[in-house]
């Protein structure tokens, strides 16, 4: 069957996570994180929203990873395209965005994620 009569592939069950990393030059830090948490203000909103948890530094001051749980990739993705077309943030936020990954409910970094978030309101 040719590509194009196939039918759409179907999403995978279960929520979904997606980690954001960023790195952020020392002198960017208080504005990017001003517009950062204008973002993550805006995620609690979002349809498709679980949770997230932020991890500043470590061993690279300059570094932000972000790990954000919603019910859909495609809930995800919306909320992303959508935050990153605004002009401030594209410029304060996303230019310093490293790399971006899916992970499914099932594997570990997701599964840690939902099961902190599951504590976090009992």
């Amino acid at each position: 069957m040719p590509p194009s009569e196939r039918p759409p592939a179907r999403e995978g069950t279960g929520p979904i996570v997606r980690l954001l990393s960023f790195q952020v030059p020392v002198r960017s830090q208080s504005d990017f994180l001003a517009e950062f948490e204008a973002m993550v203000a805006g995620m609690a909103g979002a349809r498709g929203y679980l949770g997230h948890e932020t991890f500043l530094g470590g061993r690279n001051p300059r570094h932000v990873l972000v790990l954000t749980a919603w019910t859909s990739k495609r809930q995800c993705e919306a909320f992303f395209d959508g935050a990153s077309a605004l002009a401030r943030r594209k410029r304060l936020v996303f230019r310093y965005l490293e790399r971006s990954e899916f992970f499914r409910a099932h594997e570990a970094p997701a599964s840690a994620l939902l099961a902190g978030l599951a504590a976090a309101r009992a």
